[in-house]
């Protein structure tokens, strides 16, 4: 399970802003298509109107003969015979490549009308150019590179050759008679770094009225290679001027284009444009970058759009207004074609197209102000959010620690919370746990003082009893008086017991209070437990006791250790088997020192090793009872001089016995 913290939780509590965005892209969605239905009312309205315009003037609407054509585009100025098509002006049709049977070289040709001439402009791959020896001797003209015309001169078909001796001008001759045709004129221009030709010339447009087919000839060392425009003549589609000026009159928006189709779906003339200015400037410039509209891209050539379902419908009869995708892009093209009918027949298709990049610049621009906003907000929010789970993971930090610093790994309570005024939770928790530590202290200063109190409330009423019990017996000293005797033993030794159990009780209380006070100082470890052992030896002479220790010196007092080593040899003796051996070992781990007394007997029971030096827990039976009173007190105070010493205690079972001890920081 993956756990966060306050700063990560609320920055994803913050992050739920972003559906805000989320929604609005949706919504400016749903308005989009509900403005582009309605563009497409209005278009094919428009279109409906100029197709009543242009069926009243279907004589102006040129015919050309069915079959495979190209479309020669309006040129914006006459074109210079120069070589290069930079005056071609904004020329959008790709190039026609040039039918290659053996596919080793590549020609393209582009086609375009002014006035009454067809401008051909062809570029030919060609890294070994072979120019004709004499263009005014046909004979050899297969052996020079050259162009190659099929058309109608009149009533006539020709073949005209374009071949040159060298760049520059160039004229179309007879390639029967030699004859030249100076209507038939251009420029010959030889490509840098000998990759090729590119050849620009015109035709009078009466020429192509039965169609051309253009051949290219190349010439190399293996034989003469022919590719050519198409496999026979193609119809050469152009508006005349009097149909380019009528489309003309018709305004068209930004993003509009008006086409005008045969009544093979071919194009015969075209105005207008579907770009458009993409003026998208938010705020933020990544998201001119993200959210750019798509450019239009138009994947209907000149011989394709008779196969798109609008035009289909209309040459049928019927009108169509529908949405076409623009390949892979996002983009929408809205179109309407209706039929131009002359007497039931039809004489061409209207076609306008509109794209949707104006929605697209608008919805962009909409986002864009929407995400700018969201953005601003989101970052605001954030930012402030992270900056109140920062001071509030502070202030919960800070009350963690005051708190872990108050009370110790033993449950009591050493130090103190401040009072906080802020008013809020985080106060209100501070301060009811300042309130529990001050009722914590004043709990373990009570059981802390209870042994000194017991103390001093018992100490009178043993003196009362045991006086007593003195005059009672010096009256019967004289008398034989079994019974009464006994019951005076048995008094005297419950004294006894009493007196021993304020006693212990009085050595705790002081010895808890004494051990701030001690000093410590240097010792040597096995001189100081030789002497204890000794003393021990002497005191339990019914055990045998012995030590080792790999430790030279230590810090510590002296006092408190033999205290501490008292509490730990009684209770050895108090559980060893009689006549055994109990080991008072020093042990050393380079940043403390182990002090551990072990013995022969039972073990300790499960769980009880880290209880065992808790204040008033004692594990003894009845069976192991020796008329001494044990308060559980003994343990404890080895824990506090191991406290005193920066150590810690330790109990555990052995093979054979139990070792019990504590360390001391070196």
């Amino acid at each position: 399970m993956i756990r966060l913290n306050l700063r990560q939780k609320l920055f994803l509590v913050s992050s739920l802003i972003l559906v805000v965005p989320w929604l609005g892209l949706r919504y400016v969605k749903a308005i989009e298509d509900y403005l582009q239905h309605i563009l497409l009312d209005n278009l094919s309205t428009y279109a409906q109107s100029v197709t009543t315009h242009m069926s009243q003037q279907t004589d102006i609407i040129p015919v050309f003969p069915p079959g495979e054509s190209m479309y020669a585009a309006a040129l914006p100025n006459e074109p210079s015979l120069d070589g290069y098509d930079a005056d071609w002006g904004d020329y959008s049709r790709k190039p026609r490549l040039l039918l290659d049977p053996q596919q080793s070289a590549n020609a393209t040709v582009k086609i375009g009308r002014y006035d009454d001439s067809l401008y051909v402009f062809m570029s030919i791959i060609d890294s070994d150019i072979r120019y004709h020896q004499s263009v005014y001797s046909l004979s050899q003209s297969t052996d020079a590179d050259g162009i190659a015309l099929d058309l109608n001169i009149g009533n006539e078909t020709k073949q005209l050759l374009l071949i040159t001796e060298a760049p520059g001008m160039v004229y179309a001759r007879d390639k029967l008679t030699g004859q030249r045709y100076s209507r038939i004129q251009g420029f010959w221009l030889e490509r840098e770094q000998g990759i090729g030709y590119e050849v620009e010339f015109k035709i009078p447009i009466a020429y192509v009225a039965q169609g051309l087919n253009i051949r290219v000839n190349d010439l190399k060392a293996g034989g003469l290679t022919t590719y050519q425009l198409a496999t026979g003549r193609l119809s050469i589609l152009s508006a005349p001027a009097a149909l380019n000026t009528k489309l003309s009159q018709f305004g068209l928006l930004d993003g509009r284009r008006l086409r005008l189709l045969d009544s093979e779906g071919r194009l015969l003339a075209s105005t207008g444009t579907l770009n458009i200015e993409q003026n998208l400037k938010p705020i933020n410039p990544l998201f001119a970058w993200l959210l750019i509209p798509d450019e239009i891209s138009d994947s209907w050539n000149d011989t394709t759009l008779a196969n798109r379902d609008d035009v289909k419908s209309a040459l049928r009869g019927e009108a169509l207004s529908t949405r076409i995708r623009q390949g892979n892009d996002s983009s929408m093209l809205l179109t309407s074609a209706w039929p131009i009918l002359e007497q039931n027949r039809i004489k061409g298709v209207v076609l306008i197209e509109e794209s949707t990049a104006a929605l697209q610049v608008l919805q962009r621009s909409a986002l864009a102000s929407l995400l700018n906003v969201s953005l601003l907000i989101f970052l605001l929010l954030a930012v402030a959010l992270i900056t109140f789970a920062g001071r509030l993971s502070n202030r919960i930090r800070q009350l963690e620690k005051v708190t872990d610093s108050a009370i110790d790994e033993y449950g009591r309570v050493r130090g103190d919370l401040p009072e906080l005024k802020r008013g809020d939770e985080l106060d209100t928790l501070n301060n009811h746990v300042r309130d529990m530590l001050l009722r914590l202290r004043a709990y373990h200063d009570y059981l802390e003082k209870l042994a000194s109190r017991l103390s001093h409330e018992i100490r009178t009423p043993v003196a009362v009893v045991r006086s007593s019990l003195e005059n009672i017996q010096q009256q019967i000293d004289s008398n034989d008086n079994q019974p009464i005797q006994g019951n005076l033993s048995r008094a005297e030794q419950g004294i006894k017991r009493l007196q021993t159990l304020l006693h212990r009780m009085a050595e705790a209380s002081r010895l808890e209070q004494s051990i701030h006070e001690s000093e410590s100082e240097k010792i040597a470890l096995a001189t100081f437990l030789s002497q204890m052992v000794k003393g021990y030896q002497s005191i339990y002479p019914t055990h045998q006791f012995q030590f080792s220790t790999d430790v030279e010196d230590i810090t510590a007092s002296p006092d408190l250790l033999a205290q501490a080593l008292d509490k730990l040899v009684s209770n050895a003796v108090s559980f060893a088997e009689p006549g055994s051996v109990i080991t008072v070992t020093g042990l050393s781990d380079h940043q403390q020192c182990q002090l551990t007394v072990s013995n022969i007997g039972p073990q300790l029971p499960a769980g009880m090793a880290d209880q065992l030096f808790q204040s008033m827990v004692s594990i003894r039976d009845n069976e192991r009872q020796d008329n001494q009173p044990h308060l559980g007190l003994g343990l404890h105070i080895v824990q506090l001089v191991a406290e005193f010493h920066r150590g810690q205690t330790m109990a555990k079972n052995t093979d054979n016995g139990v070792s019990i001890g504590f360390s001391v920081s070196l």
